[in-house]
């Protein structure tokens, strides 16, 4: 079997849609028609490309659920497989995360370097440009954690009514 074919495999397990949200599929098929191969594969050698032994690399995670804001729990744990292997070729991994995620993040993650930044638009973008001042990293990753849209707002699929 060659390194496309495990590659294939281990995306095949990223988009399983566990909870049967009947949208994954979906996002995955695009994404795989944007990259032009498998995602996690693309993805490693992406970063690979862009760094260097000795640089930073964010790594973005946790997924506050409302209306109670409790922290999602499958981010952290593919944040600290990330973490560990960056760490493992010579980089230093950041994790960010918000408070209401943080106990779980770092219970993923313990041993490493764990920041948060705030929800709020303003106080983010702020506490953001000093991360990357402080950091100047070569590679961020995202892992399970939601972003604004155009007119930042979230979205949810546990919210979403679709059919």
């Amino acid at each position: 079997m060659d390194i496309d074919q495990k590659a294939y495999m281990i995306d095949q397990v990223v988009a399983a849609d566990i909870p049967a949200r009947r949208v994954v599929r979906q996002l995955f098929e695009a994404a795989l028609e944007v990259v032009g191969g498998p995602l996690c594969f693309v993805a490693a050698q992406r970063i690979a490309k862009a760094t260097k032994k000795g640089d930073s690399a964010f790594i973005l995670t946790g997924f506050p659920i409302p209306p109670l804001n409790i922290a999602e729990t499958d981010g952290p744990p593919g944040a600290a497989v990330l973490a560990e292997t960056l760490q493992a070729i010579g980089l230093k991994p950041v994790l960010i995360t918000d408070d209401i995620c943080l106990k779980v993040v770092k219970a993923a993650i313990p041993e490493t370097k764990t920041v948060t930044v705030p929800v709020e638009k303003e106080q983010a973008r702020k506490q953001a440009e000093r991360l990357f001042e402080e950091h100047n990293p070569s590679a961020v990753v995202a892992i399970e954690r939601p972003g604004w849209n155009r007119r930042s707002e979230y979205h949810n699929p546990q919210e979403d009514t679709a059919p």
